[in-house]
């Protein structure tokens, strides 16, 4: 995960967006069919806040989620190796953080996929940073 601006200050309206397009239902107002996940871009210019933007929503609505996962989408190796870095934090799962081969990440990978696709299981927040 990126380094943590201290003194980060302003953009409520950006942040008010991002929880308007992201929040999740209520666990004791969701119904019987399935909820489509919900997807916000921020983009913009380098250098111009987006990460700290994302960092501080994450933040602010850690207690909304039942997990956050940050992940950098950097090229697709990259992203197999982030995606894969999750499955030790999933219920059920070791506490094995070994470094893994190209091969493993993609099976981890799936994993983690499956486990998003969970029927019920649609309170988590991913964050795709260095996306190009």
């Amino acid at each position: 995960m990126p380094v943590i601006a201290p003194n980060f200050l302003g953009r409520q309206e950006e942040l008010e967006q991002l929880w308007l397009s992201l929040q999740p239902p209520k666990p004791e107002l969701q119904s019987s069919k399935p909820e489509l996940q919900k997807v916000a871009i921020v983009h913009g210019l380098g250098g111009m806040g987006k990460t700290q933007l994302v960092i501080r929503f994450a933040r602010d609505h850690k207690r909304d989620f039942t997990a956050i996962f940050w992940l950098n989408g950097k090229d697709r190796a990259t992203l197999m190796q982030s995606l894969s870095s999750i499955l030790p934090r999933l219920p059920g799962q070791s506490q094995n953080t070994d470094a893994i081969k190209n091969e493993e990440a993609e099976q981890r990978s799936r994993t983690v996929l499956q486990w998003l696709a969970l029927e019920g299981n649609s309170r988590w927040l991913i964050i795709f940073d260095n996306i190009d």
